[in-house]
């Protein structure tokens, strides 16, 4: 019928213009191979049900049924969570006993700060139930998050949301040069007190190689020490000091690691008004 002849086309035109979308948004790989393989089995299922109901329901209420199934694949939203990792979404190496929400994983090493057992926060196991889950998210951090193939940054890039996410699977080494031009959104030695200057370059990147514009004002930040926190005053951008009720001895950076309920949507920059 002339109605399933232009539903078919409508399908096809999705194809091409969607997989043309993932191709120009994705790093090659694996990742855009498996999206592609989902869209195909998307729209395949689509084709097929239009086809067993095309005799008993018009064309137009089986293209509202296909546009209701497309909000399943929506984009993130233009906001943007930049994260630390170290004492931020981990939590001081054998302390994962005494720290609320934590997930301690023998057998996996942690690299920073003297090295031991991986113990990821509360916050990384749950930031995507927050509104963050709603936005693109990113790391800047001092560390290596343990290195190339690590667990760590395995498990911290899905905790992320993946590339979907993230818009990148690539770990960016800056080597604590503040003026380096960053071409992800997972920033690794990154300099204390100068990571303001990566997250505006991590921006330049969204805008320019994925085609995402995120306004300042729509950007938020979370660190455990004080003066990361501090250095975004005077950039529009959004920053909060976490892990302010547990501190490693000596006070300068976090213990525990960040507490969910730390992800505030809140403007402008805060620091933790006591420390233990």
């Amino acid at each position: 019928m002339p109605q399933d002849v232009e539903l078919e086309r409508w399908l096809a035109d999705e194809v091409d213009e969607t997989e043309q979308f993932i191709l120009t948004r994705q790093r090659p790989g694996r990742q855009s191979g498996r999206l592609l393989v989902g869209l195909g089995l998307f729209l395949g299922v689509a084709l097929l049900t239009m086809r067993w109901r095309s005799s008993s329901e018009p064309a137009s209420s089986l293209r509202g049924d296909v546009r209701e199934a497309e909000e399943l694949f929506t984009e993130p939203g233009a906001c943007l969570c930049v994260f630390d990792i170290d004492r931020t979404l981990t939590t001081k190496q054998g302390w994962g006993e005494q720290c609320q929400g934590t997930l301690e994983l023998k057998g996996k090493y942690d690299t920073a700060y003297g090295g031991g057992v991986l113990t990821f926060s509360d916050m990384q196991q749950n930031l995507l139930t927050t509104f963050c889950g709603s936005c693109f998210t990113g790391i800047v951090t001092a560390g290596q998050a343990s290195g190339p193939d690590s667990e760590e940054r395995k498990s911290i890039l899905e905790a992320l949301g993946g590339v979907h996410r993230t818009r990148s699977d690539y770990w960016q080494d800056i080597k604590f040069d503040p003026h380096a031009n960053v071409s992800s959104s997972l920033v690794l030695q990154a300099l204390d007190s100068s990571k303001q200057t990566a997250v505006l370059s991590m921006l330049d990147w969204f805008k320019r190689d994925q085609h995402v514009t995120i306004k300042n004002e729509d950007v938020f930040f979370f660190d455990d020490i004080a003066d990361n926190v501090k250095s975004f005053e005077g950039t529009g951008l959004n920053a909060h000091q976490i892990s302010c009720k547990s501190r490693d001895p000596g006070g300068r950076i976090g213990g525990c690691g960040g507490q969910v309920s730390e992800i505030v949507k809140t403007p402008g920059v805060g620091i933790c008004e006591v420390t233990a």
